[in-house]
């Protein structure tokens, strides 16, 4: 059922026949909706079975596997907390929980507990969620945009070898700017650090659901 919940996109997709979105139907109006946003949703049972998804929670399931009808089970025993918590405040999205794929790809995950035995997961690839932390970061913190990109890896467990690697520079050079980044958070470790940048990043989450 998951694989051709949304069979009708292509017709929606396809420029040679533009319709004009009012004389779209209602359920071809909310396709449409779920298409275009840049957040994965999922429709899901209480056992993981996937019922509903759109293009994007698609693409980023496919991150953790290439299970068709259910949440990838990789994926699915990292939510064991996350849907604990959806199920203690049914109604209500859970803040944002991040996981990390095989291929270390970040993505944050919500849960939402509806009637009817249902639940509803929102999955979001880091960057969108990065980008306002970013921006949080340099307007209330004051560092730069070399110091964003390290604290954004460290938080994710990346050595000071390997992020020297990946930005090119040397290990010192990083040592030095995470040595600025825990300063200014006041946090004296990875961990700590990861869990300020989560509580920043929930803390977008809030201003967005109000």
């Amino acid at each position: 059922m998951a694989d051709d919940a949304f069979d009708e996109r292509d017709e929606l997709d396809d420029e040679s026949e533009v319709i004009s979105v009012e004389k779209l139907s209602a359920a071809e109006q909310t396709l449409l909706l779920l298409e275009n946003l840049d957040v994965g949703l999922v429709l899901a049972t209480v056992a993981g079975r996937v019922l509903r998804r759109n293009r994007n929670a698609q693409q980023m399931l496919a991150a953790f596997g290439k299970s068709a009808d259910m949440i990838p089970p990789l994926l699915w025993q990292r939510l064991d907390l996350v849907i604990a918590a959806a199920t203690n405040v049914p109604g209500r999205f859970t803040p944002s929980s991040p996981v990390i794929s095989p291929a270390r790809g970040k993505f944050f995950v919500r849960a939402r507990m509806i009637r009817g035995g249902g639940l509803v997961l929102s999955i979001a690839a880091a960057a969108l969620r990065e980008i306002d932390v970013a921006r949080v970061l340099s307007e209330k913190f004051g560092l730069s945009a070399q110091e964003i990109r390290i604290a954004f890896f460290a938080a994710q467990g990346y050595r000071n070898r390997e992020i020297a690697d990946r930005l090119d520079v040397v290990e010192g050079t990083v040592k030095n700017y995470l040595t600025a980044v825990f300063a200014a958070l006041s946090v004296r470790s990875r961990t700590e650090l990861a869990s300020e940048l989560s509580q920043l990043v929930d803390e977008q989450d809030h201003k967005v659901d109000k």
